[in-house]
């Protein structure tokens, strides 16, 4: 998985490659480990996939996206909200 840019400003854009087509989800965790925003809940396309969001509501800090695939943790990347 590719968060680009990092740090974050504005909006990003997640990059990431599964195999097949599967159901999948992406959220953002703070560094306590708790869910503060889910990002997309859906599904994917077999091979490469791209996702661009905004940072929204998300205070200046450290996070981790996660990424889950069929319940199965399949990447997290930690990123950066700046001001």
């Amino acid at each position: 998985m590719k968060v680009f840019p990092n740090p974050i400003v504005e909006t990003f854009t997640i990059e990431f490659t599964l195999p097949e087509k599967r159901k999948f989800i992406i959220n953002i965790l703070d560094i306590s480990g708790k869910i503060v925003k889910e990002l997309y809940s859906g599904n994917s396309l077999k091979g490469i996939n791209y996702f661009s969001f905004n940072k929204a509501s998300l205070p200046a800090g450290t996070y981790f996206l996660v990424l889950k695939a069929n319940s199965d943790l399949i990447k997290n990347e930690k990123i950066i909200i700046a001001d």
